[in-house]
């Protein structure tokens, strides 16, 4: 997959399966493949996005950052924690990371302190409640090493 401006996206297909999601949400929750607006993939961007059938309630999100060298990590994990709404610092995927809750989505930010990647995992509330969040966020942590 390529960016918008040509460069070769990062690659993050399987960070987070539609397996993954029937066995954190349960078979219920019906969620397909979609585009995520916003940021453009990029070689050091991605994002993937299921998003549900029926309704408009947001789905579930893994966008994932690799940054040229851990300084330049840190300053973004920074600036997510410093501008993201409802901000929790939270050690339970990583030793950093945050939750914050912004209206009926709740993303979980965490970073690598020994590699340059950051990562979010968001989700409706009406599909993941805590422990859900923080089981996708683990997957998605398994697969970056």
């Amino acid at each position: 997959m390529r960016g918008d401006n040509g460069e070769v996206a990062l690659d993050i297909s399987g960070y987070i399966s539609q397996a993954d999601l029937e066995r954190v949400l349960g078979n219920k929750v019906k969620l397909h493949r979609g585009e995520l607006p916003g940021v453009a993939p990029a070689g050091g961007y991605n994002a993937l996005y299921y998003q549900p059938e029926k309704g408009t309630e947001f789905g579930v999100g893994v966008q994932v950052w690799r940054d040229p060298g851990l300084a330049e990590s840190r300053t973004r994990f920074n600036t997510m924690r410093n501008t993201y709404s409802n901000v929790a610092p939270t050690n339970k995927v990583t030793e950093q990371g945050f939750r914050s809750f912004f209206g009926s989505v709740v993303t979980l930010v965490f970073a690598d302190p020994r590699r340059p990647l950051v990562a979010a995992v968001t989700c409706s509330t009406k599909f993941c409640n805590a422990d859900a969040l923080i089981e996708l966020s683990r997957r998605v942590a398994e697969r970056l090493r």
